[in-house]
């Protein structure tokens, strides 16, 4: 805008932005940046970050929830044999 148009001349309540505010407004800069990097080394596309050589498969094989893989998987097992015994005990 030009000097001494409407908006440089006068300025609304909800124009004005306090100290606090704009300590909030460069927090919230740095969050945005934090998650900017994060999303730069990783991918909500599985395994898009290591065929894109942003993460390591060593990464994925460290992070990866083996024990609760293994848990969940027998747990499903015990429970649909136990499912299909029922129905087999009700036909």
């Amino acid at each position: 805008r030009e000097e001494g148009s409407v908006g440089t001349v006068f300025q609304t309540e909800s124009s004005r932005i306090s100290q606090q505010q704009m300590l909030d407004l460069d927090e919230g800069e740095e969050e945005r940046e934090r998650l900017r990097l994060f999303f730069d080394e990783t991918s909500f596309i599985p395994f898009k970050a290591v065929i894109d050589g942003r993460q390591s498969l060593e990464d994925v094989v460290k992070e990866f929830p083996w024990i609760q893989l293994l848990v969940g998987t027998l747990a499903g097992v015990v429970i649909e044999e136990r499912i299909l015994m029922l129905l087999r005990e009700y036909v």
